[in-house]
């Protein structure tokens, strides 16, 4: 009888540790991203000193349709590969808490903190999609999102001026239910 309860004690322990291996992925991808992203929001331009003969002359051919072109496909790649991070991170913790709920040996307890989680997870993504389409209707330019328990963070490619940094905050604490002090509006 004992080495029952001991074996019950076993999985128990193993499921927790599951589970805080999950949210110590899920933290993590998320740090790495966070990370990334204000590397690549404070990585500073280069400095090119040029002198009076380097400088190119005002007829000189110099094509400003390139720079804008290269600056939108660099914020899309920027954004695209932002969500792709962000949905990587997010698949392998649903499957992960996918294998706990589907696991027999699972105690009814644990199930249920994972199912919890899976739809709290299922809700971000609701939130972080919604709250990207109404950044764009809105004239903000593309945009990404990712809510968290503490936060809600949304990234849009459109310059900020005080207007609309309130605009994309409403849209924010709508979406999401979080008070302003929870919601961060970064532009790129």
């Amino acid at each position: 009888m004992q080495n029952k309860y001991r074996n019950g004690n076993k999985s128990l322990r193993k499921k927790a540790i599951i589970i805080l291996m999950v949210i110590a992925l899920a933290v993590f991808a998320y740090d790495l991203s966070q990370s990334e992203l204000k590397g690549s929001l404070t990585a500073e331009a280069p400095v090119v000193n040029l002198d009076d003969n380097q400088m190119p002359e005002p007829n000189d051919s110099v094509s400003t349709a390139d720079s804008t072109s290269n600056k939108t496909d660099s914020d899309a790649e920027f954004f695209a590969s932002y969500r792709m991070e962000r949905d990587s991170a997010r698949d392998k913790e649903i499957s992960l808490l996918d294998g706990i709920i589907k696991d027999e040996a699972t105690d009814a307890t644990t199930r249920a903190q994972a199912q919890a989680r899976k739809m709290a997870i299922a809700n971000y993504m609701e939130c972080e999609l919604e709250a990207e389409m109404l950044l764009q209707a809105k004239g903000l330019g593309e945009a990404v999102v990712t809510m968290t328990d503490e936060k809600l963070t949304m990234v849009v490619s459109a310059k900020l001026d005080d207007t609309k940094a309130t605009q994309a905050a409403d849209i924010g604490a709508n979406v999401s239910g979080y008070s302003y002090d929870k919601i961060f509006v970064i532009d790129k």
